[in-house]
This record gives C-alpha cells, structure tokens and sequence, in this order.
C-alpha cells in the first residue's frame, strides 16, 4: 500500500494528498500515517510546500468527515442505532452515548487509551477467524507478494 500512496503523491501532489485523505477519512484501513509523512518529506526535500500539504490534507479530511456527516444525517437516529450498536467498537462509541449527547470535546487524545481499554480491540473483529483480512499479506511488500505468486 505505502508504494502506491508514495506513487499517487509524486504523480498528484497535493491533489493526491487530499484525495488520499479523504480515502482515509471514509475508508480507514487506508492509513495517514502513511499519507503525511511522505507529503511531510516531500515538503522537506522542496518538492512540496509544508503549508499547502497540511491544508491539502486537512482538506481531504474534512471532506471525508463531511460525506459520514451527511450519510449519518439521511439515515437518522433510528436506523443508525443498530449500526452503532453491532460496529460502534470501530469508533469507540456505544449507544449509551449516543443516547445521552456527546460533545466533541469528550473525545480526544487524553481519553484514547480509556475508551480504547473499555471498547476492547480495535481491530479484532477485522482479524478474527472469520478470515476478512489476512494480515501478513496485508501488511507483505508488493514485491515479495509478486516473487511469491510467480510474476
């Protein structure tokens, strides 16, 4: 994956960091802590300006907020409470607390590794037998994929 978001940036540039954003922001198996250190080196080496990658980033980020904004907003309280309820562990939210209100400052760095202890596993239930997601092919370089299929 790291060999094409490093492909996507050099060829796009700053369109291609916000794209790759807003991808992370509605996909998030897609991560930008692949994303912005490549643009944040790219700036560095000069072939990009610092300014423009964060607010290109942040761009594409916020986008990708607004569309989960919108798709929360057309189905209403009532059809999100079951999924909540089943894939809420994905964003470490119950419906308790989604019943009650929940302000945005309840959610922040601070927090994190206690909501993250109460919820459980990120990614468990992408990993679990169920087989969704092999990880070690996931995570195995394109090039020792390619040599080990015969290409």
């Amino acid at each position: 994956m790291s060999d094409w978001v490093i492909r996507l940036i050099e060829q796009s540039g700053y369109l291609g960091v916000g794209f790759l954003m807003f991808l992370e922001t509605v996909f998030p198996p897609i991560p930008s802590e692949v994303i912005m250190p490549v643009a944040g080196m790219a700036a560095a080496e000069g072939k990009m300006s610092f300014p423009l990658v964060v607010a290109s980033g942040t761009s594409g980020a916020m986008l990708g907020n607004i569309v989960w904004y919108l798709a929360a907003r057309a189905l209403g309280v009532q059809r999100l409470e079951p999924i909540i309820r089943r894939h809420g562990r994905w964003v470490t939210m119950t419906w308790k607390e989604v019943e009650r209100g929940i302000t945005i400052e309840q959610f922040h760095l601070k927090n994190a590794a206690a909501r993250i202890k109460k919820v459980g596993d990120l990614w468990k239930p992408l990993l679990s037998t169920r087989g969704r997601i092999d990880l070690a092919t996931f995570m195995e370089p394109r090039s020792a994929r390619k040599a080990r299929k015969g290409h």
